[in-house]
C-alpha cells in the first residue's frame, strides 16, 4: 500500500511539472511572439527611416544645387542671379586677376613689343610758346638773371572746341502748271528736315546712334554724354527719334532680310537667346492688347567678327525662335547651348556643336544623385547605392 502511495505521490508530482513546463513553453511562446512583433515593428520604423534620410539627402542636394545655380553654371541672367552669387563671382575674378610679377620685369610694354604710344608730329598745325620760368624748380630761386638754354618741347593733341553749326536753308518751291500741286525742294542728306521746322543734321544721329546702339548706353545717359562731349543739349526723345528713324532706313533698304540671306550662306554659324528687362510689355501693333511671353533676345552670327543680327522675340520658345525665319531652309554647322528651342533644327543641320561656354552648365546642372534602397541582406541589414547620372551631349 505504501508502494502504490508512493506513485501516485510521484505521478502527481510529474503531472504537476508537466503543467509547469506546459505554463512556461506558452509563456516563452507569447514572448517570443511579441518581440517578433516588436523587432518588426522595429524594422519597419528603421526601413522608413532610412526612406526618409534618403528622401532629404536628396532634397538637400536639390536645394543646394538650386542655390549654387548662377549665370555661370545655368541659364539664369546675372541681372536675376543672388547677390550672394554675384560677391562669389567679383571675388573669383579679383582673386583670378593677382598676378605675380616676375622680379626682374619691368612694369609697362616689355623689350620688343611695339607699343602704342604717340610720337612726335614733325609738322603740327600750330606752334604755341610757354611763358620762360620765373622761379627755380628746386631752390625758388629768381631765374630773371639765369643762363638761357635751347628751348624744350611738347605737344599736345586734342580735339577743336565743338561748335554746333546752325544753317538755314532755302527751299525753293514752285507749282505744277497740270495739277496745281505745290512742290518743296528738300534738304539734301536730311530727308526728316521738314519745310518750316528745326531738325539735328546726319552728324549729330550718327553720336545719337552710335552711342544708343552701338555702344549699348541708355537713352537719357547717351544724351548727356553728347551734351558732356559736343556741347549739344539734345534730348532723350531725339536720341530715341535718331534710333527708330535708322531702323526704318534699314527695313526699307531690305536689309533685315538681306542680313539673313547672308547668314544662310555661311557654313558656320552661332546662335543664342537671352531675356531682356523692358519697362512694360509690348502690345499688339493693331489691338493694342498686351503681347503674352517674356521679351527675349535674338542673335545669330558669324564665329568671327563678321554678321550679326539680332531681333527682339516676345518669348523663348520655339515656335518664337523658328518664326524669325532666321535659320529656315539653313543646312550648315550651329553653334548653340543646349536650351530645347533650338533642337528643332537638329535634324536639317550638318551638325551641332555645343557653346564650350555652357559646358560647365550643362555638366552641373544635369548631373544629379539617386538613393537607391538595396534590398535587405539576410542578417537582415540594408545599405543604399550612390548612383550618379550625366547626360551625355
Amino acid at each position: 500500500m505504501a508502494a502504490e502511495a508512493r506513485i501516485e505521490e510521484l505521478a502527481a508530482g510529474q503531472a504537476e511539472v508537466v503543467a509547469m513546463n506546459t505554463r512556461l513553453r506558452r509563456v516563452i511562446a507569447d514572448g517570443a511572439e511579441r518581440h517578433e512583433v516588436e523587432l518588426g515593428a522595429a524594422r519597419a520604423e528603421r526601413d522608413r527611416a532610412n526612406r526618409r534620410v534618403a528622401e532629404l539627402e536628396l532634397e538637400v542636394a536639390e536645394l543646394r544645387r538650386r542655390l549654387s545655380m548662377d549665370s555661370t553654371n545655368s541659364s539664369v541672367p546675372p541681372s536675376k542671379e543672388p547677390i550672394s552669387a554675384r560677391e562669389k563671382r567679383k571675388a573669383k575674378r579679383r582673386a583670378s586677376s593677382e598676378r605675380v610679377r616676375w622680379k626682374e620685369k619691368k612694369p609697362g610694354g616689355q623689350p620688343g613689343h611695339p607699343g602704342s604710344g604717340l610720337t612726335r608730329e614733325a609738322e603740327p598745325d600750330r606752334s604755341l610758346s610757354a611763358d620762360p620760368p620765373s622761379e627755380c624748380a628746386s631752390c625758388q630761386a629768381d631765374l630773371s638773371d639765369a643762363v638761357v638754354l635751347a628751348d624744350g618741347w611738347a605737344q599736345v593733341w586734342d580735339l577743336l572746341e565743338p561748335v554746333l553749326e546752325k544753317v538755314e536753308w532755302v527751299l525753293p518751291r514752285r507749282r505744277c502748271a497740270c495739277c496745281r500741286k505745290v512742290t518743296t525742294a528738300a534738304v539734301a542728306g536730311v530727308r526728316h528736315a521738314a519745310a518750316g521746322g528745326v531738325a539735328y543734321g546726319h552728324r549729330l544721329h550718327g553720336a545719337a546712334v552710335l552711342l544708343a546702339s552701338e555702344a549699348n548706353v541708355p537713352v537719357e545717359r547717351a544724351a548727356t554724354v553728347i551734351d558732356a562731349l559736343l556741347g549739344v543739349p539734345v534730348s532723350a526723345g531725339f536720341v530715341a527719334r535718331a534710333n527708330e528713324r535708322l531702323a526704318g532706313d534699314l527695313q526699307a533698304a531690305g536689309f533685315d532680310e538681306a542680313m539673313k540671306a547672308a547668314l544662310r550662306g555661311e557654313p558656320v554659324l552661332c546662335g543664342d537667346e537671352s531675356p531682356v528687362n523692358v519697362l512694360r510689355k509690348d502690345r499688339d501693333e493693331a489691338t493694342g492688347a498686351v503681347l503674352s511671353g517674356t521679351p527675349h533676345l535674338l542673335v545669330v552670327r558669324t564665329p568671327t567678327p563678321g554678321l550679326v543680327w539680332y531681333a527682339a522675340i516676345s518669348s523663348r520658345s520655339s515656335e518664337a525662335i523658328d518664326a524669325t525665319g532666321v535659320l529656315t531652309g539653313w543646312h550648315g554647322l550651329f553653334t548653340r547651348d543646349d536650351y530645347a528651342g533650338w533642337h528643332q533644327y537638329d535634324p536639317t543641320l550638318a551638325g551641332v556643336q555645343l557653346c564650350c561656354a555652357h559646358y560647365p552648365d550643362v555638366a552641373v546642372t544635369s548631373t544629379f544623385v539617386v538613393m537607391q534602397r538595396r534590398s535587405p541582406t539576410p542578417a537582415g541589414g540594408c545599405g543604399f547605392l550612390l548612383v550618379s547620372a550625366v547626360r551625355g551631349v
